[in-house]
């Protein structure tokens, strides 16, 4: 799959006096000509306000769905924002993303975030207007995300009584949660655990299932060296931030103790040890049947919504079925079963082999040398590496900007449309390159190969086509330039496996007496069809690829059939992307959306 790359527009290049602009003058005119256009059904004066090559990406604002609509498409959005009665468009007053004059690149644009109304519900958004002519201002990216439903406000905000919430209030809660609940969420990472409590606040009974014994297993269970590879401030969960002192690269221990806090403090209703066998949908009821498992006995729930919140991948480990496999006479361990070397009886006299150059092969990779461990990486196509401070100045930009809180990083974070992002991160990945020449050209005195977007490919590239493939730096890289890390490429893989090693498909044999796959894991619609069967994989609406209204197809939201849902991806990722999912569920409970249903 190739990403779709988003063509800049022609703008007036810089030459901007900043000081002639009134930014805040700017974005209220502008505001002022689409509340026109909108209330008018002016359609037609589309291009009075909008560049030709404009976008305008919606989250649950005109419609329940997440789209992003470009060009001409944006008659639609306007004739939508007519109908949900879009209006009372008001920029920022305060913080860090007040309408202002912005340099990107070679152009001057004014950007500003913002607030609405509509007939449902408020929300929030970002503007980006560039001048094709001097005094001239048309919007290129325009961001609407509804966060609120007018009469179903989350609880916290309401201001009656003397507290949002009582004793009595969470037993009852927890009580209907366990015995009828509306909403069966399987997962209890942090996927779910954010999909929980936005659902809880929202007066909607939940309930989360995992089959592991404790909330943060999962991250107990994977080798010691792993930590989180985004900082801190972009991974607070949903209404409770990390303690501010929690290191910036959180270790799994500390992620698993305090996703299991959070269970806790937020009391979200759970029942740990339990499998989901199978769900079959009733047309008729229009609720799921789901089967669970615990300790050998059956029980069953029926349910409106079953939301997977297992993640991209599912959590069986993907061993590739190369040639030889049986012949290979030492242990070959999947990154998932690995800890650390010294757990490895003699793991100093091994030649390790470690296939996979990714995150998780880099880290084991890492962890193996600083044993003292012979070690070989083996790599087919190239990754994107890059420094921790590349990570957070470059590819975290958005929440690093001086003063800025979480919430507005967000909205910042949300803003721009993926095709015009793959097209700005080819450029951000040659910025970074030059950022990290010194380290990266050690680096690649070796076999190993990265990403530098000389090709046109960038970091969004990697994470959209292969869901990683990329790596911010936690140590290995200075020992692949110094050699410690031995490094073979093929962009051909592998060939078979031998007694001794590992063929590559060019020739080169690779001995060695241990093997560790980094190979990842099988494809979320295994977790798919376990759960709701093959026929319902086929005709779902799920893939995590780009092909529908520029979106990743089935994440935040339906995925093809009633009452059926996905979410994935990392805790920034999550923690706003819960609240679009928790909105669409609760807009279909108090039937804000009977079109939901229309399918069956």
């Amino acid at each position: 799959m190739s990403v779709p790359k988003a063509a800049i527009p022609s703008l007036i290049l810089h030459g901007t006096d900043h000081s002639s602009v009134n930014a805040k003058e700017v974005v209220f005119g502008w505001f002022s000509k689409l509340e026109k256009v909108i209330e008018s059904g002016s359609y037609d004066r589309k291009d009075d306000i909008f560049l030709n090559d404009s976008w305008w990406r919606d989250v649950v604002t005109l419609s329940w769905a997440i789209r992003c609509l470009h060009g001409d498409q944006i008659t639609e959005c306007l004739k939508q924002a007519h109908e949900v009665k879009l209006s009372d468009l008001k920029p920022a007053t305060s913080g860090v993303l007040v309408p202002q004059l912005v340099d990107m690149g070679p152009f001057t644009l004014v950007e500003t975030a913002f607030t609405f109304q509509t007939k449902y519900g408020s929300g929030s958004g970002y503007l980006r207007l560039g001048n094709t002519a001097p005094g001239t201002w048309k919007a290129w990216i325009i961001l609407t995300k509804l966060e609120e439903l007018r009469g179903y406000e989350e609880l916290h905000k309401l201001s009656a009584g003397p507290n949002w919430s009582s004793p009595s209030d969470d037993a009852k809660y927890e009580s209907m949660s366990q015995q009828r609940p509306r909403v069966l969420i399987i997962g209890a990472g942090h996927s779910g655990l954010s999909l929980c409590a936005r659902l809880k606040q929202l007066g909607v009974p939940a309930l989360l299932v995992d089959k592991l014994s404790r909330v943060g297993e999962s991250w107990r269970r994977r080798y010691m060296n792993l930590t989180l590879h985004d900082p801190i401030w972009e991974n607070h969960m949903p209404y409770l931030k990390f303690p501010e002192t929690f290191p910036t690269w959180v270790p799994r221990k500390q992620i698993a103790d305090w996703l299991e806090h959070y269970q806790a403090i937020m009391q979200l209703p759970i029942r740990l040890n339990t499998t989901v066998t199978d769900a079959k949908w009733d047309g008729k009821e229009k609720l799921w049947t789901v089967h669970l498992e615990k300790d050998g006995t059956q029980t069953f729930l029926k349910v409106a919504h079953v939301v997977l919140a297992t993640g991209f991948h599912s959590d069986t480990p993907y061993v590739p079925p190369f040639e030889g496999l049986e012949e290979f006479r030492g242990p070959i361990v999947h990154s998932t079963q690995y800890k650390t070397a010294s757990e490895v009886p003699d793991y100093e006299s091994k030649r390790w082999i470690v296939i996979g150059s990714s995150s998780s092969g880099q880290d084991i990779a890492q962890d193996l040398a600083e044993a003292g461990a012979d070690v070989t990486m083996l790599q087919r196509d190239a990754n994107m590496i890059y420094s921790l401070n590349s990570k957070v100045n470059v590819v975290g930009a958005a929440y690093c900007k001086p003063g800025i809180s979480t919430s507005e990083a967000d909205i910042l974070a949300a803003s721009m449309p993926i095709p015009v992002a793959a097209t700005l991160m080819v450029g951000a990945t040659q910025m970074i390159y030059q950022m990290d020449k010194e380290l990266l050209d050690r680096v690649g005195k070796s076999e190993f190969k990265f990403l530098t977007g000389v090709d046109g490919r960038g970091l969004l590239d990697l994470i959209l086509t292969k869901g990683g493939g990329h790596y911010p730096d936690q140590g290995s890289l200075k020992y692949i330039a110094d050699g410690t890390i031995k490094v073979k490429q093929c962009y051909d893989g592998i060939k078979r496996l031998t007694s001794k090693g590992v063929v590559l498909a060019d020739g080169r044999e690779i001995e060695g007496d241990a093997i560790v796959m980094a190979t990842g894991y099988m494809h979320a619609d295994h977790t798919l069809r376990k759960v709701f069967g093959d026929d319902f994989v086929e005709k779902s609406v799920f893939g995590g690829n780009i092909v529908k209204d520029n979106e990743l197809v089935g994440l935040f939201t339906c995925i093809g059939h009633p009452g059926a849902w996905f979410m994935a991806g990392s805790f920034a990722f999550n923690r706003p992307g819960s609240l679009n999912l928790a909105l669409q569920i609760k807009a279909v409970e108090v039937g804000l959306n009977p079109a939901h249903y229309a399918s069956t």
